[in-house]
């Protein structure tokens, strides 16, 4: 197909206006099959691979919507600025320079604070019109510097993902996707091995600690960039729990059901239960403590994308392509959490309730922030959202972050590319 027009049209005002469904519908299929040639995993793909698959998942939402009703839900957003930056990405890949200044200066006229990226939009470069729309763009983003180096790991090829904070112990752990590890940092800053691919992980993604019980929770999903891949393990993935003050491996629970799976990030409500995105299936899972296995809570094809997960004890939000669902942890009813007019939670990736607030590591557009999202009682609506980070030179490819209750601050993980893996210190206070 030639060009972006293929798939949209634009109205009077230069929106994006909804053509072919199944086409999309095809195409989604495509990109979350897709396999990245060093991880295998999404979020590691090309920026505009990976917001094209999230928002061809919005827009098949979007038409599924406009087909049930004209009207949206009181107070409900959607997020228009991540769809069209999308789509100028597009017009401008396919030499369609016009058009894409075109989104572009529909975004400029909605507020957009994200400085598009330079691999996004290529061949724009030199035109007065974009140098224009970007210096705009960048005035309006928030410049927040707050952050400090808490650690750096100097293993160049750890390619870490998941980091997780035990308050207890004032330990940190973080996970390996290349080295099929957990590596511990202890309060005194010594770092060892916590777990290995002795135990049967995969390539670690997203670990959490459930203080409570005593578990460093780890989701693993076999990638293309793990030591030892072999063909026949494409697919495979497992969650796994370790004795936190041993590392003695309790519990591995692994995908059985056929379907290729991307474990992707693991939160835990105060009984115990575990919850997992897996986001090539569309799914959530579930393990309770009596259980022998995991069990689907939100089956596969639910949720486009999910990523991020947290749970404040009744509720999981769980991060997905367009925004944050809140999931109600007794039924499974689900509505995707309101944000303030003009204000965006999509292109999130870790995601952390501590009462009241969410903070989020927001890596899905042309540059990278840390926010906070104070939400309302029943946590069904955003109340206001602050950045707490976006300036640090180190935060260009954040991954997920940690919270220390303690001194009230996220431990943000950065990996480098074939460089030391760098974490960052972030108050969550305002």
């Amino acid at each position: 197909m030639q060009g972006h027009y293929n798939y949209f049209a634009v109205d009077e005002n230069n929106r994006p206006v909804w053509r072919l469904l199944y086409w999309a519908t095809q195409q989604m299929r495509s990109c979350r099959s897709s396999r990245h040639r060093y991880s295998g995993r999404m979020k590691y793909a090309a920026p505009a691979m990976r917001r094209r698959c999230a928002t061809l998942g919005l827009l098949v939402m979007i038409a599924a919507c406009r087909s049930a009703s004209s009207t949206a839900a009181p107070g409900a957003q959607v997020d228009e600025p991540a769809m069209l930056y999308d789509t100028a990405s597009e017009r401008a890949g396919k030499g369609d320079r016009e058009g894409a200044l075109a989104v572009l200066e529909r975004l400029d006229a909605l507020g957009w604070s994200y400085c598009p990226a330079g691999r996004d939009m290529p061949g724009l470069g030199e035109l007065p019109r974009y140098r224009a729309l970007c210096t705009r763009m960048k005035a309006r983003a928030p410049h927040v510097l707050r952050a400090t180096v808490a650690l750096t790991l100097a293993d160049p090829e750890l390619a870490p993902e998941g980091i997780a904070y035990d308050d207890e112990a004032g330990a940190v752990y973080v996970g390996s996707t290349a080295k099929r590890k957990i590596v511990r940092v202890g309060a005194d800053g010594a770092v060892s091995d916590f777990a290995t691919r002795d135990s049967g992980l995969y390539g670690v993604l997203g670990v959490r600690v459930d203080v409570a019980h005593r578990l460093l929770w780890a989701a693993s999903s076999a990638l293309p960039s793990m030591a030892g891949y072999e063909p026949r393990d494409a697919g495979h993935a497992a969650l796994f729990a370790f004795d936190l003050d041993t590392g003695v491996l309790r519990e591995r629970l692994p995908m059985s059901d056929g379907p290729s799976h991307l474990l992707n990030d693991v939160a835990i409500a105060p009984d115990g239960t575990a919850y997992v995105t897996d986001t090539e299936a569309g799914a959530v899972w579930r393990h309770r403590r009596d259980d022998r296995g995991l069990s689907a809570w939100l089956p596969a094809g639910s949720l486009r994308y999910p990523n991020g997960i947290a749970c404040d004890g009744t509720r999981v939000l769980v991060a997905h392509a367009s925004g944050i669902a809140v999931v109600s942890a007794a039924t499974g009813e689900r509505a995707d959490l309101e944000v303030p007019a003009g204000a965006t939670l999509g292109g999130v990736d870790g995601l952390y309730v501590d009462g009241d607030t969410v903070f989020a590591v927001q890596n899905g557009f042309g540059s990278s922030r840390v926010v906070r999202a104070d939400l309302d009682a029943r946590h069904g609506r955003a109340l206001r959202i602050a950045v707490l980070e976006s300036a640090h030179p180190a935060l260009e490819t954040p991954t997920t972050a940690a919270l220390v209750h303690r001194d009230r601050r996220l431990l943000v993980v950065v990996p480098g590319d074939h460089q030391p893996t760098t974490i960052l210190s972030i108050p969550i206070d305002p």
